[in-house]
């Protein structure tokens, strides 16, 4: 499995409110016994495909205060639209002068 690439300054999001409000409302409305172990089996598999994606992360960190935010670097090229408003900005500057 190929490792996917995440940003270690964001939070993680595992479903532990999900598991806990669904095994909390089984409680509360007193389902039988077969519902439960159905409810255990999904959630035990989801928990294994959670584990299994998050261990298979590669994590970079973003410090921005490093550089500078605005300074290009090489691993960000800018796109058409971004070029073509660069440049009408450009014209529109010398227009004024």
């Amino acid at each position: 499995m190929e490792k996917s690439i995440v940003i270690t300054n964001t939070p993680v999001r595992l479903p532990v409110s999900h598991t806990v409000l669904a095994f909390f409302l089984l409680y509360h409305f007193n389902v039988s016994d077969i519902v439960i172990g159905i409810a255990v089996a999904l959630y035990s598999i989801i928990w294994i495909l959670v584990l299994i994606v998050k261990f298979n992360e590669k994590s970079i960190s973003i410090d921005f205060n490093e550089k500078d935010i605005t300074e290009p670097t090489s691993t960000v090229s800018k796109n058409r639209f971004q070029e073509r408003l660069e440049d009408a900005l450009k014209q529109q500057k010398e227009k004024k002068k």
